[in-house]
């Protein structure tokens, strides 16, 4: 997800490690690091920024400069209904036949989360 306005966004690291990846509006790789808690990232103006935990997770918050934020996101609705419902179970850590996956029944999820994201590596 990116901020498809001049917004800049502010990124604190609480708890846990990992990497982050920033790439640029042409698609280069602006930044790939790697983070801990305490730290305090800014991601510039249209630019995407992706996270991937440790083993041990990471806890992150992220505000942005602007009173009408419009994010943008990187993939949409049709992504998730091209997903094998197997997938679609592990991700969101759902024992099977406990939700019905089916195309026609997904969730209408927007990729927005607000203040507090917590990512565990699942290897």
């Amino acid at each position: 997800m990116y901020t498809a306005d001049a917004s800049f966004q502010l990124i604190y690291f609480a708890k846990g490690s990992g990497v982050i990846r920033i790439s640029g509006m042409t698609g280069g790789k602006a930044l790939d690091a790697r983070v801990q808690s305490g730290q305090l990232l800014v991601v510039p103006k249209f630019f995407s920024a992706a996270k991937v935990a440790d083993g041990d997770g990471l806890e992150y918050f992220s505000v942005v400069t602007s009173l009408e934020p419009s994010f943008v996101q990187l993939a949409g609705k049709c992504h998730w209904k091209a997903m094998a419902p197997s997938v679609l179970q592990v991700s969101f850590n759902v024992i099977r036949g406990s939700w019905n996956f089916s195309k026609t029944r997904l969730p209408r999820v927007k990729l927005l989360f607000l203040l507090r994201i917590e990512l565990r590596n699942r290897t």
